[in-house]
């Protein structure tokens, strides 16, 4: 297989072997405007050249999805197929140089070419002294024969006339959460066809409102739960932002993608400023004292406006984010598992008199001096019950409070509830079957487990890039 190093010349190549009468004194430019930024994610992974080899024909669901409802009608040159890229930081067949894959659309129309990108994180390293928590899956990828088994997840870029930023992360959030939890994955023709609200011409597509995202979401048996976000500049209440952030926070922390919608405003030459509807996705944080979140944002149009490029990662702290996205308002909307009644504040809402009355707590407090925990400082996070117990199995300190919860049949999904002391971590695990309203106790231990190391169902990654924070 052949090694092409990854830049605007070599791709010009397969672009025009692929279209021989495209305008061979635009290709140039539109691959570094389209194109290259996109993949930059893949750039930080080396300290030299990027490589990638090509496959010529590679069936992508997704794309043959896009022709049928749209570009069969039309003149623009195109295939069935899409050109499949994989991408390695040495010119090397080896799994530890595998950096992922990204696919290429075969139509004579650079700017809408790029497919998907799937980064491996595992390969991925760039130039800062912090860690990155991220939602991720395993793929298996087959190349001539040899097989890679990376940790990605998965970024569809839209091309604005079939599909806007709205359905492209509807897509790459439906891949990601079928492989990790089996919600049901979404195709284009069954998005244009759940929803009836405000409904016009579907191409090009004008992109999709709230209220016609959450009727796609309803039909097609999506549990979610959704925050108005409130426009920064009308004085919003501080604890309304503090409440978005608990969600976010709590949804992240279960491995549960959420879907931002913002407005923004664009600067246009002529006419001022234009308000832009946008979707982002948040997959994950860094460690950093000031934690920034992990936000895709694939069109990068978004990012484009902060960092001056259209990269499709870009991380923000929470100040930024307030400052920056929630401007001018928007939503914040969260996949959410079945059989989940209640949500992180009525947790940590009967969490606190259990830590303030709790006996265990005195004796760790005897342990552990000067140490001030609360509620409001610890982690919640939405466990399957299984992995709680092999954890807790594993990692608790107190063995004997264990047993009798190793030994119970339990919910599918547990809330986690989490505070560090001195190193070592204070547990409790909550039912979430309960309505909020329910005089019961939720709580299936009252006596704290204690455990050596935090629980994570993200994945850890050494390092992020400079290029795209904020």
């Amino acid at each position: 297989m052949e090694f092409l190093s990854l830049n605007q010349s070599t791709l010009k190549g397969v672009i025009l072997s692929q279209f021989p009468d495209m305008d061979r004194g635009k290709i140039s430019e539109q691959i570094k405007e389209y194109l290259l930024p996109k993949l930059k994610i893949f750039q930080g992974a080396g300290k030299g050249t990027i490589y990638y080899s090509v496959e010529d024909e590679y069936i992508e669901t997704e794309w043959k999805d896009m022709v049928s409802l749209h570009y069969v009608n039309t003149s623009y040159q195109l295939r069935n197929t899409v050109i499949r890229c994989h991408v390695f930081s040495c010119k090397e067949m080896e799994a530890k140089y595998y950096l992922g894959f990204f696919t290429l659309r075969p139509i004579d129309e650079i700017k809408v070419m790029i497919s998907f990108i799937y980064p491996n994180w595992n390969n991925i390293r760039f130039n800062k002294n912090y860690d990155v928590y991220t939602m991720t899956y395993r793929k298996t990828v087959h190349i001539q024969g040899i097989e890679f088994k990376i940790n990605t997840y998965p970024i569809f870029c839209q091309d604005s006339v079939v599909t806007s930023c709205a359905q492209a992360s509807i897509i790459s959030m439906s891949k990601y959460l079928r492989s990790v939890c089996g919600i049901a994955q979404l195709r284009l023709a069954e998005i244009n066809n759940s929803y009836a609200f405000e409904r016009k011409k579907i191409y090009p597509t004008e992109g999709l409102g709230i209220r016609q995202m959450l009727e796609i979401f309803f039909k097609n048996k999506w549990n979610i739960t959704c925050d108005n976000i409130p426009a920064r500049h009308e004085g919003a209440k501080e604890n309304k932002y503090k409440q978005i952030k608990e969600n976010i926070d709590a949804n992240i922390e279960s491995a549960l993608p959420v879907f931002i919608s913002v407005t923004y405003n664009k600067e246009r030459t002529t006419q001022g400023r234009i308000a832009i509807n946008h979707i982002l996705q948040i997959i994950g944080h860094t460690t950093e004292d000031e934690k920034r979140y992990v936000i895709l944002d694939e069109s990068g149009v978004l990012t484009k406006e902060f960092t001056g490029a259209r990269n499709t990662c870009i991380f923000l702290s929470w100040d930024s984010i307030v400052n920056k996205l929630f401007c001018n308002g928007g939503y914040a909307i969260y996949p959410q598992y079945e059989k989940v009644y209640m949500m992180c504040r009525e947790i940590k809402d009967r969490l606190n008199p259990i830590l303030v009355n709790n006996n265990d707590e005195e004796r760790i407090r005897s342990a552990y001096q000067n140490l001030n925990f609360s509620a409001e400082d610890s982690r919640y996070l939405l466990v399957d019950n299984v992995i709680v117990k092999s954890f807790l199995k594993e990692n608790a300190l107190n063995l004997g409070l264990i047993k009798p919860i190793l030994e119970r049949n339990l919910p599918h999904y547990l809330w986690y509830c989490e505070s560090e002391i001195g190193g070592k971590y204070l547990v409790f695990l909550a039912d979430p079957t309960y309505n909020r309203q329910t005089t019961k106790n939720i709580f299936i231990n009252t006596d704290a487990f204690l455990v050596s190391k935090p629980i994570s169902l993200l994945s850890k990654y050494k390092q992020v890039s400079n290029y795209n924070v904020v």
